[in-house]
């Protein structure tokens, strides 16, 4: 341990008593609290090598956040006045805070005048965003998610002032425009789905004689949430299509999970629904060939597109060599449910011929390669801040909250699953076990809209700042 220690010790100079009163309380105690750690660390590598000096355990249990204090979710934080840290403890209810944006569109950009420095703490990024809409004089922050750091700045900044680049932290700013604590107005949200031949603009359906620009909410079901995560080379959803791959494979029993604990739980473990607010702009060649503001919906696994497999690199390919990189959908398969105007959607990202890691199964059992840094320089994917239509520059992907599937139901859905019930039964058309039934009726298009309209004003109590519903657009692509 000592090389070890002493490589560390000389290159993080500046928090040598942080990390020396470490040793001592792990050598003493074999306990180790985040201040005694990190008191006397506020640059990232110092942090970061303080880190290094724990035992994955203990890190893990330090720095892990719980599933329902990630992003998105800010509790009423209460701060100690002595010391003038804030706390992630005593949380009492939920709150609604100002939206805040990365610095040009992040990540790794960090502002060069961020102005004075009007608080620090360590926390998640969603709370620090609490911290600075609480602090007086606060407009802007850094955060820096391995190592939980968060600057409040003072400077208000508006998205393009001059950055450098950071490889651990990313400057937040402040929208002026929404600086007041949000409410829900309780108005009931519906679906809606724009007609063939117009669009989703502003919130509201627009005629469309060519490649528009279209705003809309698309959704993915997930375990959990990575709030650093790019999201790129993915497959995501209507309303609709997300609920009907809930219904069909997640919540059903045929999918249920036996884990190595001997637990049960839904496929993948999933536990949310994951909202994104999505720009797309397809290309002007894709609307000659086709008259269609969707291209050929690309499924995607591990990173990796494999549509047309086994020639699915050279088809896939070949598609974004003539149409640019275009978001593609489509439908749900019809007969199966009852959840009208779903559809799936694809956005293919860098270097999209190739699985994200060393871990994917194709890599493993196939003998394919991750992506690799000249292939994703060659083949830059779609993804830019405002999409225009060019081959390169097709959509934009911003997260907007998520729910959890137990609020969707209104009850515990691992307490059902182990206890012998089922959240749905195709047989039964229903569950077992359940109090609520949430799942009942899959080909009943009134208890799908149902289904429908309860995850949208969830949305919109849980995230009042974003907007409660935006229509959809229909998904014509054909070939």
């Amino acid at each position: 341990h000592t090389p070890f220690f002493v490589f560390y010790y000389l290159k993080s100079a500046s928090c040598v008593m942080g990390v020396t009163r470490l040793l001592a309380i792990l050598a003493i105690t074999s306990q180790v609290s985040s201040e005694d750690l990190l008191d006397d660390c506020q640059e990232e590598q110092c942090a970061l090598n303080a880190l290094q000096m724990k035992s994955r355990k203990v890190s893990m249990e330090l720095w892990q956040h719980d599933a329902d204090t990630e992003a998105f979710k800010v509790p009423d934080i209460k701060a100690t006045a002595a010391t003038g840290r804030f706390l992630e403890t005593d949380v009492s209810s939920e709150v609604s805070i100002p939206r805040f944006y990365p610095l040009n569109h992040g990540w790794h950009k960090v502002a060069v005048d961020g102005g004075d420095t009007v608080g620090f703490s360590r926390s998640s990024l969603r709370y620090c965003e609490y911290f600075c809409a609480t602090t007086k004089g606060c407009h802007s922050i850094i955060s820096c998610p391995k190592t939980r750091a968060c600057h409040l700045k003072s400077a208000a900044l508006t998205g393009s002032e001059p950055f450098k680049h950071d490889p651990y932290c990313q400057t937040w700013y402040m929208n002026m425009g929404s600086v007041t604590v949000g409410t829900w107005s309780g108005k009931k949200v519906e679906y809606q789905q724009c007609e063939k031949g117009t669009v989703p603009q502003g919130g509201k359906c627009v005629k469309a004689d060519g490649p528009a620009t279209m705003t809309f909410y698309q959704y993915s079901a997930q375990k959990k949430y990575d709030p650093d995560r790019i999201w790129e080379n993915v497959d995501m959803a209507s309303l609709g299509g997300v609920l009907f791959y809930l219904h069909n494979e997640v919540v059903d029993s045929k999918g249920e999970q036996l884990n190595k604990d001997g637990t049960k739980s839904t496929k993948f473990d999933i536990d949310r629904i994951v909202r994104f607010k999505v720009t797309v702009h397809n290309t002007q060649a894709l609307w000659k060939q086709f008259r269609s503001q969707f291209g050929q919906f690309i499924q995607f696994d591990y990173g990796q597109a494999t549509f047309g497999m086994p020639d699915h690199v050279k088809k896939c390919n070949d598609i974004w060599s003539k149409f640019g990189f275009e978001v593609g959908c489509q439908i749900v398969p019809d007969g199966i449910s009852g959840y009208e105007g779903g559809f799936w959607s694809s956005f293919p990202g860098r270097c999209p011929s190739m699985p994200f890691s060393d871990d994917a199964p194709q890599v493993i059992h196939q003998g394919e390669h991750k992506k690799t840094i000249s292939c994703m320089r060659d083949w830059a994917g779609g993804s830019c801040p405002e999409p225009d239509g060019t081959p390169d520059c097709t959509w934009h992907i911003e997260p907007a909250g998520y729910v959890m599937l137990n609020e969707l139901m209104g009850e515990d859905a691992s307490e059902i699953l182990n206890s012998g019930g089922h959240l749905y039964d195709e047989v039964l058309d229903g569950g077992l076990g359940t109090s609520k039934n949430f799942w009942k009726g899959k080909k009943s298009t009134k208890a799908c809209k149902q289904r429908m309209d309860k995850l949208l004003q969830l949305f919109a109590k849980k995230f009042p700042d974003f907007d409660a519903s935006l229509p959809d657009p229909t998904c014509d692509f054909w070939r």
